[in-house]
């Protein structure tokens, strides 16, 4: 790869006369936007545009071409402030100024399915509530009164006007499942859903890597925090039983908020309460589109996507994040990879 000083002394000649900027080409901060050239050098249009965390990006191109593109920084190592240029490879050129805003000052994390695999705790809650259910009523097939309890739950986990209490929502939503299988019995559904909070959160512990990260995170000044959607009690109760305000110095909780993820203003909410900037923070999580999109409406600094479902390739629909990691194990070698400059102004 060229030197920063090389590419810096290119960058005037590189750079057609007609390129100027102008408003079509504004550059918001921490950013560092990509052109590519094609034919008329007065038109240009954008190719990559990514937040300014790496030095380096490869776009290869059908039938074997190659760009290399290099964001270059005026001090060479952390890219505190300074220009961005691009080498060189047939048609493709560009430059942007680029500012890094101070530097990495907090990371938050989103609950489930991030720091704690909620999903798998369902499961053993599920289970024994399947086994309890079969064996007040053996005819039935737990299986599927399971299966008919989730799809109703995914839709509606909570009366949204908060006249019914959260737990005698859900049991009757078991009471349902139960109905699906010919049996009404609002007493045995409570049964049910009682055992389901109770093996639930017995099994509703952090991830794996979890606080061995957030303790180096502490070490580096990094302050953590955690912002997660939900009815206000369930996640209060989940909060409790992992210990998270032993852990995390900022606890947002969207059902306790006048807005979840993923609007701003609980991610900005809980950047205020931390000391910290939107352009000094990072958001990871599982949700592109509570996690991710809600840290791209705050501006954070970067995102991060927790493929903890081993999925191929990001959902449709859903927001770009701007790393991807398969567990928040993953993280801290993300950070370092990145040469970021962590808890330090």
């Amino acid at each position: 790869m060229a030197s920063a000083s090389t590419l810096r002394a290119l960058a005037p000649r590189l750079l057609p006369s007609s390129f100027s900027p102008s408003p079509l080409l504004h550059f918001p901060p921490s950013r560092v936007t990509l052109f590519k050239f094609e034919g008329d050098e007065s038109r240009c249009r954008i190719v990559k545009e990514s937040k300014c965390l790496a030095r380096e990006v490869s776009h290869r191109r059908r039938g074997g071409s190659v760009a290399t593109l290099v964001a270059v920084f005026e001090d060479g190592v952390t890219g505190a402030a300074g220009s961005a240029a691009m080498e060189v490879n047939e048609n493709c050129v560009g430059a942007a100024e680029v500012k890094k805003d101070g530097c990495v000052k907090a990371v938050f994390f989103d609950l489930d399915d991030t720091l704690v695999l909620t999903h798998a705790a369902d499961k053993v809650a599920q289970l024994a509530v399947l086994v309890l259910a079969e064996r007040n009523v053996p005819h039935i097939n737990g299986v599927e009164m399971v299966k008919v309890f989730v799809e109703k739950f995914d839709v509606s986990p909570w009366d949204r006007t908060h006249q019914v209490d959260v737990r005698e929502w859900r049991a009757r939503i078991w009471n349902e499942a139960l109905q699906s299988q010919g049996v009404d019995d609002l007493p045995l559904a409570r049964n049910l859903q009682d055992l389901f909070d109770k093996e639930r959160l017995l099994s509703f512990q952090w991830a794996p890597g979890v606080e061995s990260m957030v303790q180096r995170l502490h070490e580096l000044g990094i302050k953590v925090g955690i912002i997660t959607n939900g009815h206000f009690s369930v996640q209060r109760d989940k909060l409790k039983a992992c210990k998270a305000d032993l852990l995390f110095d900022t606890i947002l909780v969207g059902g306790e908020e006048p807005n979840q993820k993923p609007h701003r203003e609980i991610f900005l909410k809980a950047c205020r309460l931390a000391g910290c900037s939107p352009e000094e923070t990072i958001m990871v999580g599982d949700n592109l589109k509570t996690d991710i999109q809600g840290g791209i409406n705050a501006g954070f600094l970067a995102t991060v996507w927790v493929n903890v479902h081993n999925l191929e390739g990001l959902p449709a629909g859903g927001a770009t994040p701007d790393h991807i990691i398969s567990n928040i194990g993953e993280l801290p070698g993300l950070l370092k990879q990145l040469d970021l400059d962590l808890g330090q102004s």
